[in-house]
């Protein structure tokens, strides 16, 4: 079949007010949540979500973590921009913020690499940071900095950023 399937096409702004519609609930799923682990793909619509979840996961006391893809440039300069435009608008929410840029990622693509090999290693790197971080909160209740560095020696893709204020010893 060549006939072209349709798609659906998000507004930021959609989405933005359907969090916002929503917000109790949400509150409610995260509530008591000692961790919040957040993963979006930044540059699409939803992704203003991300910085909504992060926002609502501080106010109810969950150690917020934000783990982000950035696209790859072949995605275009728009969904790039916009990609930064929602983690400058999550600001310092997440305590711990990882970024994947894909394109550090496609370095290590062989010529051959076909666009859904690339994306399978997008999501398993994106899986490797996860589990390392689920693991160090269960193990700690906490991230100390021995973790991160450990987490970024075992997943090399990733660009770690912490919040953290003056009295802090660990994230």
């Amino acid at each position: 079949n060549t006939k072209p399937r349709p798609f659906c096409r998000l507004n930021a702004q959609w989405v933005h007010r359907a969090m916002l519609d929503d917000q109790q609930n949400v509150r409610e799923a995260v509530a008591g949540s000692g961790l919040l682990v957040i993963v979006a793909g930044m540059g699409g619509s939803v992704a203003s979500a991300a910085g909504f979840l992060a926002k609502i996961g501080k106010e109810c006391g969950a150690v917020t973590t934000a783990v982000l893809t950035l696209p790859f440039q072949f995605e275009g300069k728009n969904r790039q921009l916009r990609a930064q435009q929602a983690i400058d608008a999550m600001g310092q929410e997440p305590r711990l913020r990882v970024l994947i840029p894909f394109e550090r990622l496609r370095k290590s693509f062989s010529p051959n690499t076909t666009l859904g090999q690339a994306y399978k290693m997008a999501d398993d790197v994106v899986e490797c940071a996860v589990r390392r971080i689920v693991r160090f909160w269960r193990e700690k209740k906490s991230f100390l900095d021995g973790d991160l560095a450990t987490l970024q020696s075992v997943c090399p893709y990733v660009v770690l950023q912490v919040s953290r204020s003056a009295h802090d010893k660990d994230v």
